[in-house]
């Protein structure tokens, strides 16, 4: 896919969703040969970064969410899309059967909100494991931008306040104005909408998701 071809598709998947997902977003989505469907996607890819797993209860149930930072083998892109783990595949990674430099195998993903969710369907497993140079390596990759994950979000004023796990420490941030509205996947603020309203729209979609500052 070349450079104009590849902005065609940015501007189609932008638009068809009224502007309300980020590039990287739309890169992923594109990525993943998105045509309608939102499951079903299987590739190869190098593990570049672990995020600390937490835990969470909803619904009476308890369970282990992990996201994870891949580098996308033969995607054509330069993007790297967020793997998205649940329970016992967040097991493996605990007891290092996939670490940072390893090759693994995706099948059966879904897409939601740019991120490839591993659910009951699908599989993923190590196809390679990596040597320490392959972990430095992944470790370079990963650093080149910094990476955190969302761990709350709340709206004070005209500005937002986001608590997140930036290399290993909570860090509190504050954005206001064009930062806050990126933040929050959007483009523009909507007339008649607050910003308290659109983070308790948008916060369960934003809370435990990766993004790059």
């Amino acid at each position: 896919m070349d450079d104009a071809e590849l902005k065609r598709r940015l501007v189609a998947v932008q638009e068809k969703y009224g502007h309300l997902l980020t590039r990287e977003a739309a890169l992923a989505h594109i990525s993943a040969g998105h045509s309608g469907s939102t499951s079903g996607h299987s590739f190869e890819a190098r593990v570049l970064r672990i995020f600390t797993p937490y835990e969470f209860a909803k619904a009476g149930r308890k369970g282990k969410v992990c996201r994870v930072e891949l580098e996308r083998l033969g995607s054509g892109t330069d993007e790297r899309p967020m793997l998205v783990l649940w329970d016992a595949d967040v097991e493996k990674l605990q007891k290092g059967e996939i670490a940072a430099g390893d090759l693994i195998a995706v099948s059966g993903a879904n897409v939601r909100e740019g991120e490839f969710h591993i659910g009951r369907q699908g599989s993923v497993r190590r196809i390679g494991r990596g040597s320490t140079a392959d972990a430095k390596k992944a470790e370079r990759e990963a650093g080149r931008e910094k990476l955190a994950v969302i761990l709350d979000v709340k709206a004070s004023g005209k500005s937002l306040e986001a608590i997140v796990e930036l290399d290993g420490k909570r860090e509190k941030l504050k954005l206001s104005g064009e930062k806050a509205l990126s933040f929050l996947g959007l483009k523009q603020a909507h007339d008649g909408i607050s910003l308290e309203t659109l983070v308790a729209l948008k916060r369960v979609y934003l809370v435990g998701k990766a993004i790059r500052l």
